[in-house]
């Protein structure tokens, strides 16, 4: 049954509930975006807690970095130093960085373009210009609100700002391609259900954001002397936003299969091997047996090969020499 015309023909005095729902989407992506990362066993990140204390914080083995997300449409124009503070919550960020011990790092993300003072500053604070961090608190430092010009200098020597990001409407697209077929060729997966993979694992940001996240039964118990210290409280309620590498991998799995399992294309109707059969007047059971084993070697061939065109493990071609039936040399 359809909307009525006078329901869904008419647009609501107000509206935000989607905007906002798609700036949560917006940063889910950014997580899933690091959580794929994770799939590789060179990369050094952790973990990822979501929803605390900052939109979400990376982990690595001794050190962390809060991050705050911020999304902007383009009809918004280019963030100037004013809206950092106005609409990005840069003094906000400054605030978390404080209470959590200044740590080394610290990150602002958005999708949204820079003004010529802006980008001055991200390349600034890149390069932990201190001599320009000084020039930028003779002219900006007042935005802190009483905060000195020691503190706001170390605040911007940690501070890193990336707008080198797609709009939430392009994010799945873009990410799909530059993080989830490459965390899947890279666990010798097929990459066809790349999307599906990366709906999976922002679902899984998702679901850490909102602190529903599973945890270990014996993560927190009531039983416990010490159950409802607010220290211990936070703990267990932490321990439900984090995302780790393994949970990723394992829904990776779930859902595509081995790269060495995707079945070789169809063959044409006349391929060399058809030719042959066909001039040699073969019978048409044997023809199709003939192509039965042809498929049947290509695809044990694929077992020893990376996905094509993306590299993957090294290709074992040598051990093509073995009879695929016995394992034997020929």
């Amino acid at each position: 049954m359809a909307v009525p015309l006078s329901l869904g023909g008419k647009r609501p005095g107000e509206d935000a509930g989607a905007a906002s729902s798609g700036y949560y989407e917006f940063q889910y992506g950014w997580v899933a975006r690091h959580a794929l990362e994770m799939t590789d066993t060179s990369c050094e990140l952790k973990w990822i807690l979501c929803e605390w204390h900052t939109d979400f914080v990376l982990g690595w083995d001794d050190s962390f970095a809060p991050v705050s997300v911020k999304h902007r449409e383009p009809n918004t124009g280019h963030w100037t130093v004013a809206t950092l503070f106005s609409d990005g919550g840069i003094d906000t960020l400054y605030t978390r960085w404080d209470e959590l011990g200044r740590p080394a790092q610290c990150r602002w993300v958005t999708n949204g373009g820079l003004n010529t003072d802006c980008q001055a500053l991200a390349k600034s604070c890149a390069a932990t210009d201190c001599d320009a961090f000084e020039a930028w608190f003779d002219k900006h430092g007042f935005r802190f609100n009483g905060a000195t010009r020691a503190d706001v200098v170390a605040f911007l020597t940690a501070l890193r700002i990336d707008n080198d990001s797609s709009r939430s409407k392009d994010q799945r697209i873009v990410q799909i391609d530059t993080a989830a077929r490459p965390a899947l060729r890279r666990l010798g997966l097929s990459a066809i259900e790349a999307p599906a993979v990366y709906d999976a694992v922002v679902a899984i940001a998702r679901t850490a954001s909102q602190g529903f996240g599973e945890t270990e039964p014996t993560t927190w118990s009531s039983s416990s002397a010490v159950a409802f210290d607010a220290a211990v409280l936070a703990v267990a309620d932490s321990a439900k936003r984090v995302i780790r590498a393994e949970p990723v991998v394992e829904v990776a799995r779930k859902i595509a299969i081995p790269a060495s399992a995707e079945p070789p294309p169809p063959s044409a109707e006349n391929t060399t091997l058809i030719k042959k059969l066909r001039r040699g007047k073969v019978v048409p059971t044997a023809e199709m047996a003939a192509r039965r084993t042809r498929m049947g070697w290509t695809a044990h061939e694929a077992t020893y090969s990376e996905p094509l065109p993306a590299a993957g493990q090294l290709s074992a071609f040598e051990t093509l020499s073995l009879n695929p039936w016995t394992g034997l040399a020929r």
